[in-house]
Order: C-alpha cells, then sequence, then structure tokens
C-alpha cells in the first residue's frame, strides 16, 4: 500500500480506524506458493467521483486478499484506478463490459488481483445461459414424414406420431415443443434398430433458444496461483423485491446458474473443473429456496460463513453474498470467513463517518472470503 501515491495528503494514519478493525478480525496471513485468499466484495456504486478518504478505505480492504471478485464495478473505472494506485504496480485487474442498459445499473464484474502472486491464465468470459433446441409439431412431423421409407416404414412414422402427440408444449415458448423431451421418448417408446437415425433427424429439426436471461451476466476468469489452477465465477443476481413474482424470478436464475456450472464442469474440453462460484446472489437466508437452487448440485461453503449471525451486509441477517465451491474442493479449503467491517460497539467505529455515510460511500456489503491450499 502506497497512501501518498494519490498526492492528497492522506496517511495511513487516517484510515487508522479501519485497519484496527480488519486486524481484530484476525483473517489468516497467506504463504507464498502455499495458501491465498480469495474474496468477493459488492462495493456499492462503484464508478467515479467518490471522495479520496473512502478510496483509502476501500484501498486497505482489498489489500488484505490475494484475489477479489468485485461486483458493482460500475461504467466509470474512474474510483477503481485511483485505488489500484494506492495498491501499488503490481497489482491488476481483468473486468467484464457494462451493460448498456439502465436497468441493467451499467454494471461491471472485476476481479482485482496481486500479479505477485495470482497468474491470469487466459480464460475470461461472459456465461451465456444454456440454450434448448425447440421446434414446432408441424416440423417435427415433416422431419418424420421426410425419413426414408427405406429406413422408416408407414407403420413406424405412425408409431413415432403418436409418441409425438404425447410432448405438451413448452411453458417458455407455448407454440413450441422441447425436442430433447421428444428424444426421451423415443427413447424409452420406440424400440427400432432405426433408433438412431430417427433421433439424429429429430435433432435436426428445431432452433436453439435461450429459455433464460440472467439480467447481468455471469463474469468467469482462469487463474493459477501455485501449483493450483482454477476458474473464479461472479455473479450479481438481479435484486428487484421481496414479492412472491420476483423471490421465484430470483430461484430460477440461481436454478440456471447451477444447471450451467454443472454442465460446465462435466464438459471433456473444459479448461479446469476447480470452479469457484462468487458474488452478490441476493439470497435472504441458507433455508431459503434461493439458497437451495444454487446448491442443488454439490455446492457448499465455509461454516465460517453460514455461521456469521449478522450475514453479508450492514442489514442483519442477510446471506446476499456468497462463496461456493464444489464438494470435491473441500480439502484445500482452510479457513473462511465475513469481514464485518462496521461492528455494533459503544462508540461510532468511524467516528464522524455513520453508518449511512458508510453505506454510500464505501458499500452496505461486507467482504466474503475462503483461504485456500495452492500447493
Amino acid at each position: 500500500m502506497d497512501h501518498n501515491a494519490l498526492g492528497d495528503g492522506i496517511t495511513r494514519t487516517d484510515v487508522s480506524d479501519i485497519i484496527k478493525i480488519i486486524e481484530d478480525k484476525k483473517i489468516p496471513d497467506s504463504v507464498l506458493d502455499k495458501t491465498i485468499k480469495i474474496a468477493t466484495w459488492n462495493i456499492r456504486n462503484f464508478g467515479g467521483g467518490r471522495d479520496n478518504v473512502y478510496l483509502h478505505y476501500i484501498a486497505e480492504v482489498l489489500s488484505r486478499f490475494e484475489l477479489t471478485a468485485i461486483t458493482e464495478l460500475k461504467e466509470n473505472t474512474q474510483d477503481l484506478e485511483k485505488v489500484m494506485k494506492l495498491l501499488g504496480p503490481y497489482w491488476k485487474v481483468i473486468y467484464s463490459d457494462s451493460n448498456m442498459d439502465q436497468k441493467g445499473n451499467r454494471e461491471r464484474i472485476g476481479y482485482l488481483y496481486d500479479g505477485r502472486v495470482i497468474e491470469f491464465t487466459g480464460l475470461a468470459a461472459e456465461a451465456d445461459p444454456i440454450r434448448e433446441n425447440f421446434a414446432t409439431k408441424k416440423q417435427l412431423i415433416e422431419g418424420i414424414d421426410s425419413s426414408r421409407s427405406s429406413i422408416i416404414s408407414n407403420d413406424e412414422k405412425n408409431e413415432l406420431k403418436e409418441i409425438l402427440h404425447t410432448i405438451k408444449p413448452s411453458v417458455d415458448f407455448p407454440e413450441y415443443l422441447r425436442v430433447e423431451e421428444f428424444v426421451t421418448q423415443i427413447k424409452e417408446n420406440y424400440h427400432s434398430s432405426r433408433q438412431d437415425y430417427v433421433i439424429d433427424r429429430m435433432q435436426d429439426t428445431g432452433e436453439f433458444r435461450e429459455t433464460h436471461n440472467w439480467w447481468r451476466s455471469p463474469y468467469l476468469a482462469s487463474f493459477r496461483a501455485g501449483k493450483f489452477d482454477f476458474i473464479m465465477l461472479a455473479a450479481h443476481v438481479k435484486w428487484d423485491d421481496e414479492s412472491v413474482r420476483a423471490m421465484e424470478r430470483r430461484t430460477t436464475a440461481l436454478d440456471k446458474l447451477a444447471d450451467w456450472i454443472k454442465k460446465r464442469r462435466e464438459s471433456e474440453s473444459v479448461k479446469d473443473k476447480d470452479i469457484f462460484v462468487l458474488g452478490d446472489f441476493n439470497i435472504p437466508k441458507e433455508d431459503s429456496p434461493q439458497f437451495k437452487a444454487i446448491t442443488k448440485h454439490h455446492l457448499e461453503t465455509h461454516p465460517n460463513i453460514l455461521g456469521d449471525d449478522h450475514g453479508s451486509s450492514l442489514v442483519e441477517g442477510k446471506r446476499y453474498d456468497q462463496i461456493f465451491y464444489h464438494s470435491q474442493n473441500n480439502h484445500r479449503i482452510h479457513d473462511g470467513g465475513v469481514l464485518n467491517l462496521y461492528p455494533e460497539q459503544d462508540e461510532p467505529p468511524y467516528g464522524e463517518i455513520t453508518k449511512d455515510i458508510f453505506k454510500y460511500k464505501i458499500s452496505d456489503h461486507f467482504p466474503l472470503w475462503i483461504q485456500l491450499n495452492v500447493e
């Protein structure tokens, strides 16, 4: 850290209050080529225009972790650039493009990392929703009828049409059927030596469509520390409100994300199966449908994160932010927790910086972190 880097006269002493709060948490030090700490932090509206003193506070927090996923990074990255000057020349950043529309809050997702310890290994991309093949009943019937009669008899074609009539229209696109549902029924009910031929024809019918839009695309990047290669996938799920409909949309988004992660880990050509999923998922609590949706394929979080009574934001008890990892990575996790930056105590922790000022000028969320074995 170089508090003189911005030439604003602010020194380490001026931010000694947050340094003491951080040090009181006794976050373990990392050991070169043996352990690192990765974190996630929603820094509220992290764009441009903050007074420099608050950037010194933010830099002190970020300096405690070798790699941090930042959500609510805005289109304007002026404040991030100042923070990086404070951190020093060996700190690097990778970030996504911003949403072009106002509803997406013109946000990016970024990965800030200590280049002395962490190496970016080349993959950086937004996660596209899984697409599914849809076709109209008419298209599928035409596919059946146009099959070569020397391969599929008319009786077999009629049998396939009877199976087709059992498939219900898609909820997402009522005029269409899911081709894979038809294929599944063919496998179960069409017992013919020509089954593979029919399946190939049906799968060539229709078009692939996205059934879900994440609103703000999750962003993934690949890194190496020590002898360990891994992928970070960060997301900021749309909050909306607490209505039943909004909560159902949030559950669907997390359910689809869990499916995407599972499919990626199972891909033969995947760059790395060690994926850490982190960010602001707007999960209200650990026994909610939203938490169950994202963890349905063996994703876990550290017990210190779940066990923190306060939660991950200034609003007590909320579990909006999380760090997840597959159960197969349990052996690599040494420690973890929530860094409560605004502890309740007799005297205000930051003097004239009230909780309301802290909320808007620093953040209304707390960083979450885990320590990894990278040997």
